[in-house]
């Protein structure tokens, strides 16, 4: 049965499953950021962490989740 926003549950089960490789991106990116030492490779990280963070926040609506991780009402 699509829940409410048309996303069917298997659809949002491979949202959630990216979403955790997006988060981890995200994560693995921060700890980048800060030990880069060159200017245009760090601008590159930065860009890249920016990219992670708008599929992060796409793929938390598609998942049905808030920006805390927690279930929303479907």
């Amino acid at each position: 049965m699509p829940h409410l926003s048309g996303v069917t549950p298997t659809e949002s089960w491979y949202a959630s499953e990216a979403l955790s490789k997006e988060q981890l991106c995200l994560k693995k990116c921060g700890v980048y950021l800060n030990q880069v030492q060159d200017p245009q490779l760090k601008s590159t990280v930065q860009q890249l962490m920016e990219t992670c963070q708008r599929h992060v926040t796409s793929l938390q609506s598609i998942a049905g989740k808030d920006s805390h991780g927690s279930q929303t009402m479907m």
